[in-house]
């Protein structure tokens, strides 16, 4: 009987023993399990704080983008201006130089500022050497388109007009205009133009 109870004793510690291992092999296995687990977490969680960093780099680039956009965009506002301004200023131009369309047959109605525009744009501007002399001396003398019929050389060489084949194309060119006045040849616009 006591062999009997020290089996049974064995028996009860036996079973105890290979339960306390089976526990304990549950509790490896749970211990891998979750290390397993944990290592996957953090994979995942690496490749997500990489995903988050390149992110944040793209997100950094595209706010420089977006800099560098809105810089262009304020340059080319500013280049739209400019040329807003250029537009504005050569439509002045326009219509300055379509008030300096004179009609030839009308020249006995020329004020002086005509008149100097008509003499220093014949022949492709050959008397444009002598704007300054003679803007003046025809201001000084109050000459103007009433007054070509009476124009002879000596008036031209007063005006400043020193050369003598310069005076004599210009008074050739004063006497063409008058006749074509005359003659009713003239009917076309000459175009001036005022350098400044």
């Amino acid at each position: 009987e006591l062999l009997t109870q020290k089996d049974k004793e064995n028996t009860i510690m036996k079973q105890k023993k290979e339960e306390f291992e089976a526990a304990n092999h549950r509790q490896r296995s749970r211990i891998l399990s979750l290390q397993t687990e944990n290592d996957q977490i953090r994979g995942e969680t690496e490749s997500i704080q990489n995903k988050y960093e390149l992110l944040q780099k793209d997100n950094q680039q595209l706010k420089q983008r977006v800099q560098q956009l809105n810089i262009e965009n304020n340059e080319l506002r500013d280049e739209q201006k400019e040329y807003q301004i250029k537009i504005d200023e050569l439509e002045q131009e326009n219509k300055r130089l379509k008030s300096q369309f004179i009609n030839t047959e009308e020249f006995e109605s020329w004020n002086t500022n005509q008149l100097f525009l008509w003499i220093v744009n014949l022949e492709n501007g050959r008397f444009s050497k002598y704007r300054d002399i003679l803007s003046r001396n025809l201001v000084e003398e109050g000459v103007c388109g009433k007054h070509l019929s009476e124009i002879n050389v000596l008036h031209i060489k007063g005006w400043g007009i020193t050369n003598f084949d310069d005076k004599q194309v210009l008074n050739k060119k004063i006497k063409e205009l008058i006749d074509g006045k005359d003659n009713n040849n003239n009917d076309e616009d000459v175009a001036l133009v005022n350098d400044e």
